[in-house]
């Protein structure tokens, strides 16, 4: 866990935000090489800034807490407030992140999240990427009339993710796959691959990833597809996500299945 000096702490005013987001653009150019060959200094400056404004709505005040914020929002995706995987994250939110000791809270909890679902140097998760990257359309769209789509779709994950799957618990399972779909049929993604694809990459990369900066190729996926059948959106969709996958296959293929 970070600890901030005191005379690192400053309210961020509106004269000085600019220079805390050059700032952060170093920092996170450090930490992300892989998000910043895929960005470049741009989109990373952007995922910087949306940070910077939502940290300030959320009541962050300080360089260090806003700092912790943006790299929680890296690791865990940009709508991690809102992520019904994260329930833990939406309840400290309600009480207050501006509150002190609040972001603190929250990165214990999402440092403890992140040992069980990502193991032990992240290996988990880059092995999860790697499945996602080589997963076929045929994998999404199965439709086994005798089979409860639900149960098929939550089989998929504990195979792509399983250290993550297991953090879900048994009960949620069911109001998480409600919400991930109802957030897929906004963006027309109404089939039973669609529904399937839209759930899939929600729990690899967050559920807001569609709006996520640091993902921009989800977004200009859907508006490139606008007017086509959801299966063609869906599949246009897990393609982007794949391309940017391959960008860093030398990193994924240096990891093992297990």
């Amino acid at each position: 866990m970070l600890t901030i000096r005191r005379e690192q702490q400053f309210a961020v005013q509106r004269d000085n935000e600019r220079q805390f987001e050059r700032d952060m653009l170093v920092d996170l150019r450090a930490f992300y090489p892989a998000d910043h060959e895929l960005l470049g200094d741009a989109g990373l400056h952007a995922v910087v800034h949306a940070g910077v404004v939502e940290g300030l709505t959320q009541g962050l005040s300080t360089r260090g807490d806003l700092r912790k914020f943006i790299h929680l929002r890296m690791v865990l995706g940009s709508g991690l407030l809102r992520d019904p995987l994260l329930p833990w994250a939406a309840e400290i939110a309600r009480a207050g992140l501006g509150t002190p000791g609040a972001i603190d809270r929250l990165l214990a909890e999402a440092t403890d999240f992140v040992a069980g679902a990502h193991g032990s140097n992240g290996l988990a998760a880059l092995r999860a990427m790697h499945r996602a990257a080589e997963l076929p359309w045929s994998a999404l769209a199965h439709d086994d009339q005798d089979a409860d789509p639900d149960a098929v779709t939550l089989s998929l994950l504990s195979r792509l993710w399983p250290q993550k799957f297991r953090l879900l618990p048994v009960d949620r399972r069911a109001p998480w796959l409600q919400a991930t779909a109802r957030t897929a049929r906004r963006a027309g993604l109404t089939s039973r691959g669609a529904l399937r694809c839209h759930a899939t990459m929600a729990f690899l990369l967050g559920a807001e990833f569609v709006a996520d900066p640091a993902l921009p190729w989800a977004a200009a996926s859907l508006a490139g597809t606008a007017g086509s059948t959801p299966d063609t959106r869906a599949q246009a969709l897990q393609g982007a996500g794949q391309s940017a996958l391959a960008a860093l296959r030398p990193l994924l293929a240096a990891t093992t299945d297990t």
